[in-house]
């Protein structure tokens, strides 16, 4: 299952999230779970980097299944929208495939 947690200011607002795990849907190289969720990742940060002046945190582990994400610069409205876009992403996903593949949780950081 991938966990994915969002990381929220107390005022609600999205600063970030972290990825882990491999959904298990299919083997890999076929598993469209993770593929999708991977290319919204890699879209976010080529997003962003590309679109805003927003600095921001990533790394990530291919083998583990770990990416992180986190804005550095909170104040960059575009960057905070692309950010919510992915997690709308992230949400399809879930809704389409149900909590045995994906599980979206949110943490107050």
């Amino acid at each position: 299952m991938i966990k994915i947690h969002v990381l929220r200011k107390p005022d609600r607002k999205v600063i970030g999230f972290q990825t882990e795990g491999h959904s298990g849907f299919d083997v890999s190289g076929r598993d469209i779970i993770c593929a999708g969720i991977s290319a919204l990742e890699i879209t976010l940060v080529n997003a962003t980097e590309e679109l805003t002046d927003a600095k921001f945190s990533c790394r990530e582990d291919d083998r583990n299944g770990l990416f992180s994400f986190r804005l550095l610069s909170e104040d960059n409205r575009n960057a905070g929208l692309l950010l919510e876009s992915c997690l709308i992403g992230f949400r399809s996903i879930e809704e389409e495939y149900g909590g045995r593949f994906l599980k979206i949780t949110d943490e107050e950081v």
